[in-house]
């Protein structure tokens, strides 16, 4: 059994685009607090410790990352591959963060959602044909989710 995490990724700002490049595949520049985020997988806990090191912190412009184990992840029927497309940060009420992981998952704009560990508690990816639609998706649905008590959106940047 593997175990991935989601990392976040902030860089030097004359360096952003050598050291994104350099990311694990799949990787995406991303606006916000960040510049950039990919996906890290192992095998062992352990080992994905020492490749998120390995192969993300000590990328030379690399400045600080944020990493969100997985715990579990299902792809949604949202289209991957939409023209607008966000990954969204979600923190909960401690006994919803299930059904918040459910009905997020759910949404026909999501394309891929996890319960991950952290100072988050579910993070999703979603995919709209517009901005107009997207903004429409995270003000009135994921906002309006019983349970969600914030937000963090990271918009990737195409």
């Amino acid at each position: 059994m593997s175990v991935k995490a989601l990392v976040f990724v902030g860089t030097d700002p004359k360096r952003t685009r050598p050291a994104l490049e350099k990311l694990p595949q799949p990787w995406h520049v991303v606006t916000g607090r960040f510049d950039g985020v990919t996906f890290v997988q192992q095998e062992t806990l352990k080992a994905l410790g020492e490749a998120v090191l390995n192969q993300v912190r000590s990328l030379d412009g690399v400045s600080h990352t944020e990493t969100y184990p997985v715990l579990r992840e299902v792809n949604g029927t949202g289209r991957a591959q939409a023209p607008v497309r966000a990954f969204v940060l979600v923190r909960t009420q401690a006994p919803r963060t299930e059904q918040v992981f459910g009905t997020l998952a759910g949404l026909p704009e999501t394309t891929w959602a996890a319960a991950v560990g952290g100072r988050y508690d579910v993070a999703v990816q979603l995919g709209a044909p517009s901005w107009d639609e997207l903004t429409q998706v995270l003000l009135n649905k994921v906002r309006n989710v019983e349970g969600v008590t914030s937000t963090e959106t990271f918009f990737v940047a195409q």
